[in-house]
């Protein structure tokens, strides 16, 4: 049995079994044009315990495999975003085609991509797909997919780890809060169990390109609180020497736990932060 045969394999089993990332998963897109929702969930051959997590050693490729149901042909993008220290690089690291109909050892709607190591650097990886659509089916986007890259010396298997967070702004749904431009916003988060450590939150498009850093606060047992400026502009400004702002739109948030101590790091569902002004 080949790559894709054992891939298509694992991933029709994980499906049936509840998802391969879980009850997590991402809803399909809404779509106003009339074209067919999808839904896309990817997993690696190096994930273990966890569907949605592996570790791997530097110098070292990596293969995930895929499914765009209901069985969708096009393209998939594939989206790395790493915390450097400084701030979080986020950038396309892989293009594949789904399996056309047809095709016995790769049913349509499959994919499979290699991640060279050359492109893989020493860390913690978001990885994220995001099939692109046609003409028939809907763009959508999957969960998150951790990937530990480090030294053999690095724990392999850690404590499991849920980040969450939300804002006082947040009322009829704990994951939206819409806020007037000039207002510092703030959110309370968690990180279950108990843990230590650092979380970083960031801001980033839809389709996971512009990914920037907001902030980097401390967790302390299990609890964080996070702060972030607003403006009146459009957009994000970030001057030199001073904190980012988030200006009027639409700003999709993101926590990022980095993992501590043999604790697992881990990244939060997305919340959706509205901030109105001037021709919003």
């Amino acid at each position: 049995m080949n790559l894709i045969q054992r891939a298509c394999v694992a991933l029709a089993a994980a499906v049936l079994a509840g998802g391969v990332l879980g009850s997590s998963a991402t809803p399909t897109f809404a779509d106003p044009a009339g074209l067919q929702p999808t839904q896309i969930v990817f997993t690696s051959t190096s994930a273990t315990l966890n569907r949605a997590e592996a570790f791997t050693t530097p110098g070292t490729e990596v293969a995930f495999w895929g499914l765009v149901s209901p069985n969708a042909t096009g393209t998939v993008k594939m989206f790395d975003s790493v915390w450097d220290g400084t701030t979080v690089q986020t950038g396309p690291i892989a293009t594949e085609k789904t399996c056309p109909a047809g095709f016995q050892e790769c049913p349509a709607g499959n994919f499979v991509m290699v991640i060279p190591a050359t492109k893989l650097g020493t860390g913690v990886h978001l990885v994220t797909a995001v099939y692109l659509g046609d003409d028939h089916f809907a763009p959508s986007s999957s969960p998150v997919f951790t990937l530990v890259n480090q030294p053999n010396t690095y724990p392999q298997y850690f404590q499991p780890t849920q980040i969450a967070f939300t804002s006082p702004s947040a009322t009829q749904d704990p994951a939206k809060a819409f806020n007037t431009g000039g207002a510092p916003l703030s959110f309370n988060g968690v990180v279950s169990p108990h843990a230590s450590g650092t979380v970083v939150m960031f801001d980033s498009e839809p389709d996971g390109v512009d990914a920037i850093a907001l902030a980097v606060v401390p967790v302390t047992d299990g609890q964080f609180s996070v702060t972030i400026a607003t403006n009146g502009n459009n957009g994000i400004s970030i001057p030199p020497n001073a904190p980012t702002s988030l200006g009027s739109g639409t700003h999709l948030l993101t926590a990022l736990y980095l993992g501590h101590d043999g604790v697992a790091p881990s990244s939060s569902p997305v919340f959706t932060e509205v901030i109105t002004g001037p021709g919003y």
